[in-house]
């Protein structure tokens, strides 16, 4: 069976690009416009992992997973943050609240390839 991504970003570019270059693997891609509509999704269906751009209207990706967790407290799939953001204060506020993977964007095919893979083994 085939891993369960979910795929949020509200711009349609970088989904597209985020899904192309996932393609060429097993997985069955979900995606989101933002935020509430990811938690929507989650609240109907499982996922094994979530890819979220950082930036987004109305709750950015720090507050996503501060929700997630509230929301679905006996656990949450890991989550690659995607974001243009340099500041170790955000990463750092990342980290405690459970952001398994940062990646600067412009992200590469391999290195997102990599990192998925990569989560999608240590969760087995």
């Amino acid at each position: 069976m085939s891993a369960r991504i979910l795929v949020i970003d509200d711009n349609e570019i970088w989904m597209s690009l985020i899904k192309r270059s996932l393609k060429s693997r097993p997985y069955e891609i979900a995606e989101a416009a933002g935020a509430e509509e990811a938690l929507e999704l989650m609240a109907k269906e499982s996922f094994d992992l979530i890819i979220s751009d950082y930036f987004m209207p109305n709750m950015d990706g720090l507050q996503f997973v501060n929700e997630m967790k509230k929301r679905f407290p006996d656990g949450r799939p890991p989550v690659i943050m995607l974001t243009a953001v340099r500041s170790k204060d955000v990463r750092n506020q990342g980290k405690e609240a459970g952001i398994e993977c940062w990646l600067n964007k412009p992200v590469s095919k391999d290195t997102l390839i990599n990192s998925v893979e990569e989560l999608l083994e240590e969760r087995g």
